[in-house]
């Protein structure tokens, strides 16, 4: 029981805890638009990131005008 409760207050524990619930927190606004903001933040939008990478562009475009102009429901 000791080796638990001192992994439990182990400042990373704490770190990640509090990273869980920032996500957690964001993952329940559902208000509209804001599905593709979150999206977006998940997404490398740097066109030079890798030349050996597949060429994304068409869905970085996509991603991005999405982002600006969400669909409508």
């Amino acid at each position: 029981m000791h080796l638990l409760s001192t992994h439990i207050n182990h400042p990373c524990y704490r770190l990640d805890q509090a990273a869980e619930e920032a996500i957690l927190s964001e993952a329940d606004d559902s208000s509209p638009g804001t599905e593709w903001e979150r999206v977006a933040r998940l997404c490398d939008f740097n066109p030079k990131s890798s030349k050996q990478a597949k060429d994304v562009s068409r869905m970085r475009s996509v991603l991005i005008s999405l982002k600006q102009a969400p669909l409508v429901r």
